[in-house]
């Protein structure tokens, strides 16, 4: 039975580069995991495998570290770049693999291996590090 799962992306436009300082918002998106294996699997045919907000998981791309400006401090989060797709439209999110929690904040820049993968995005309850907690909510 599918199991549909709240997970936090941030979405990068297909055909615009992002520029320093540009805001990024996080965004909720719901993930139905078809086979309920606890992995967002990549399409295997058009119509089959996982999606999001409706749209097929065309790809998965490997680690990526992004570094983005929140309340004044840079902070990098690791995670993956998905593709997802209908035959109308694709779009580019980034969801973390490091347990961190997005929050609104400036795009600095971002490294990625830029390799597509099939290999499976495990899902799971978010870790959140203590230091991450420790850094963003300390005062």
């Amino acid at each position: 039975m599918p199991t549909t799962h709240s997970i936090q992306f941030y979405r990068f436009h297909p055909y615009v580069d992002m520029r320093p300082g540009e805001q990024m918002m996080p965004l909720t998106l719901d993930v139905v995991d078809t086979d309920d294996d606890g992995e967002i699997s990549p399409a295997l045919s058009a119509g089959s495998g996982d999606t999001i907000s409706g749209f097929w998981i065309a790809q998965i791309f490997g680690e990526s570290r992004l570094i983005v400006e929140a309340e004044g401090k840079h902070l990098t989060i690791v995670g993956v770049f998905l593709l997802i797709s209908d035959p109308d439209h694709y779009d580019i999110l980034f969801a973390p693999t490091d347990g961190s929690v997005l929050q609104a904040a400036k795009y600095i820049s971002i490294s990625s291996t830029g390799q597509s993968t099939s290999q499976s995005l495990r899902i799971g309850e978010p870790i959140v590090p203590p230091s991450y907690v420790r850094q963003v909510y300390a005062s």
